[in-house]
């Protein structure tokens, strides 16, 4: 009987998920034949490399998905369209960035993205400076660039809005799919930067990392509109503020779950 015992102990050592212990119990024959079935049924499988009953790590709590907006650029202070030109950050934008990192000094970032343009870069700089997280990775992607303005691009918004008219100027400023000659849609941004988030963001969120995004107003808000999926009719009512950073908590598709707003004390520029 010592021998066979012996022999049992050593087959279930093997096994990946059982520990052995010594104790003393006491058990119906019916329940030790089913207990001694049961264990000759898992040797046989691990023999057999078909383990049985293995014991999976609980799945990672998903972290938080962090987005803001860049800084006031040099532009945005002369109320120019910025679109997909280079611009760094005015004063005021670097001051921001730094107030930004201040507001995230409890929450570890692990990861962050942020657009090809310097001005995101600059506003995604200060925030881990400010913050104290100066080791955290990041990426740069033009999926998540502002929305090209083409031809209007570098001009005035404000003299735009009297040379077209205020009703053209909103659609133009707002709509979901108002053409600008020789630039982009919002639906042309949300082409681009969503699949970006599903595919690259999301699974570092999903994996229990919380990811920062600095990014730029429109590619915000196609972003806002698949994550609270907005409709097309509603996007014309959204907007991504300066100095203010969303923090979601999101589901497997990426859509919020919980989301909340973190804001610093400025004044938001005259673009």
């Amino acid at each position: 009987d010592m021998l066979e015992m012996s022999m049992e102990i050593s087959a279930l050592k093997k096994l990946p998920n059982v520990i052995i212990t010594p104790h003393i119990a006491y058990n119906t024959y019916e329940a030790i034949q089913r207990i001694n079935q049961t264990t000759a049924n898992n040797i046989v499988s691990f023999l057999e490399d078909k383990p049985q009953n293995i014991v999976k790590p609980p799945a990672a709590k998903p972290g938080k998905l962090l987005i803001t907006r860049h800084g006031e650029s040099e532009w945005n202070a002369l109320g120019k369209w910025t679109g997909s030109t280079d611009v760094h950050l005015s004063e005021k934008g670097f001051r921001e960035a730094a107030m930004l990192g201040q507001q995230i000094t409890d929450i570890p970032i692990d990861y962050a993205f942020t657009s090809q343009q310097i001005r995101a870069l600059e506003t995604l700089e200060g925030m881990l400076d400010s913050s104290q997280q100066f080791d955290v990775p990041f990426e740069r992607s033009n999926a998540i660039n502002e929305r090209d303005y083409g031809d209007y691009t570098g001009k005035n918004k404000w003299e735009m809005r009297d040379s077209i008219g205020e009703d053209a100027f909103n659609h133009l400023r707002r709509d979901w799919n108002y053409p600008v000659p020789n630039g982009e849609t919002l639906k042309d941004v949300y082409a681009r930067d969503v699949p970006f988030y599903t595919e690259t963001i999301l699974p570092r969120v999903l994996q229990g990392q919380n990811v920062l995004v600095v990014s730029h107003g429109n590619a915000i808000r196609a972003l806002m509109k698949y994550i609270e999926e907005i409709s097309d009719n509603d996007v014309a009512k959204l907007e991504m503020p300066f100095g203010e950073i969303l923090v979601y908590e999101v589901d497997d598709s990426g859509k919020q779950t919980r989301k909340e707003s973190i804001k610093i004390n400025t004044t938001p520029p005259p673009a």
